[in-house]
C-alpha cells in the first residue's frame, strides 16, 4: 500500500507542476523527496495502526510476541515500502509506468517472499532468488514473533530486522544518485 501511495504521490506533484514550482524556489530534488517521505509518514502511522486494531483485536489473531515489538517492526516494514516506492517513483516517468512497476514488485513480494506460498515449496533457482528480496526474512521473523512469541533481539528475528534496514538503506542510495 505504501509502494502506491507514495508514486501516486509523487507523480501527482510532478503533474500538476507542484514540482517544477518547488524547483523555482530554489527546493532541491532531495529535499522535494524528504517532504514527500515525511508527509507519507502520518499515513504509514494510520495505516499501520489500523491493520494492526484489525488483525489483533477485532480479529483476535494469535500474537504471543510483545505487541510493542510487532507494531515496531510493521512500521519499519511500512517504512520500507514508502522508501521502495519511492525509488520506483524517480525512476518511473508515467503514472502507467510506476503503476506498472509498483504492481510487478508488489506482487514479486507477495509469492517470493514466503507471505502466500511457503518457499520450501517453489523451485531451487526461485528459493535463491527470494533469498534476496527484502521481505522473504523479516516474513519469517514476523511469524517467530508471533507464534512463539520471540522479541526484536532474538538473533533470527534481529536478521529480519537488519535486512529491512539494509533495504532502506539501499533505497536511500538508490534515492541519492537518483536526486
Amino acid at each position: 500500500m505504501s509502494i502506491i501511495s507514495i508514486c501516486s504521490q509523487i507523480f501527482k506533484a510532478q503533474d500538476h507542476g507542484t514540482f517544477e514550482r518547488c524547483l523555482t524556489m530554489k527546493v532541491s530534488n532531495f529535499e522535494f523527496l524528504l517532504a514527500n517521505l515525511l508527509a507519507q509518514l502520518p499515513v504509514l502511522i494510520f495505516h499501520t495502526t489500523s491493520i494492526f486494531i484489525v488483525t489483533f483485536v477485532v480479529s483476535e489473531n494469535t500474537l504471543l510476541g510483545s505487541s510493542i515489538d510487532v507494531f515496531a517492526f510493521f512500521l519499519l516494514t511500512g517504512l520500507m515500502g514508502v522508501f521502495l516506492g519511492a525509488v520506483i517513483a524517480v525512476i518511473g516517468k508515467t503514472e502507467t509506468t510506476m503503476m506498472a512497476i509498483s504492481l510487478g514488485v508488489f506482487f514479486t513480494l507477495l509469492f517470493l517472499c514466503s507471505i502466500l506460498w511457503p518457499i520450501e515449496g517453489s523451485p531451487k533457482l526461485l528459493q535463491h532468488i527470494s533469498k534476496l528480496l527484502p521481505l522473504t526474512r523479516p516474513t519469517s521473523s514476523l511469524r517467530s514473533m508471533l507464534f512463539r512469541g520471540w522479541t526484536l533481539w532474538h538473533p533470527q528475528v534481529s536478521g529480519g530486522l537488519f535486512t529491512l534496514i539494509i533495504w532502506i538503506v539501499v533505497c536511500c542510495i538508490l534515492l541519492a544518485f537518483a536526486c
